[in-house]
């Protein structure tokens, strides 16, 4: 039976604070520590026995974690989940028929949150990059509206005096852009 995983909380007199520390075996053996700095003994004790909690359930790897950006995530994921879907000889599929797009995506919350670490990302912040999101127009609006502009601005430099058919076409122009605002 192996020896029964605990920890401790203590005062740093280094840090002059509150530690809460937990020694504990991974899976080669080697003896690891996590500590981590708390307000108060009574806070320790409650991150404690959370960190107990998650090294009985979820091993070392969780505790790891910790000090995961979300960026390094990402790449783990992009290598093991993301490729072209293959069949294996024994006819199961492997990989994602949307890999490609799941990348895109991907690349998108990396640029957001890419130096954050993934234990520091909260629900209030992904509700702020959901309202970013949803207030930036797709590129290819973007690019669309920029057109049309564009052409806006060469009809009105043509010199004729009255072209019915270049107001047509500078109405039916803005009209689009009307469009793409709603």
């Amino acid at each position: 039976m192996p020896k029964q995983r605990t920890g401790y909380v203590y005062f740093d007199e280094k840090r002059n604070a509150w530690t809460a520390r937990v020694t504990y075996k991974d899976e080669f053996g080697k003896v690891r520590n996590r500590r981590r700095q708390v307000a108060n003994k009574t806070e320790g004790k409650t991150v404690l026995r959370q960190l107990l909690r998650e090294l009985d359930d979820h091993g070392g790897d969780v505790l790891d974690g910790d000090r995961l950006t979300f960026k390094e995530l990402a790449t783990v994921y992009e290598e093991k989940r993301l490729f072209k879907p293959t069949i294996t000889p024994s006819g199961k599929a492997v990989g994602l028929k949307t890999y490609q797009s799941v990348r895109r995506r991907l690349r998108t919350l990396v640029a957001h949150f890419g130096a954050r670490r993934i234990r520091a990302i909260t629900h209030a912040d992904i509700e702020a990059f959901k309202r970013t999101r949803l207030a930036t127009l797709p590129a290819r609006l973007t690019a669309k509206r920029k057109k049309l502009e564009n052409r806006i601005e060469e009809l009105k430099s043509k010199r004729r005096r009255k072209d019915v058919d270049r107001d047509a076409q500078i109405a039916e122009c803005k009209a689009q852009l009307e469009s793409l605002a709603n």
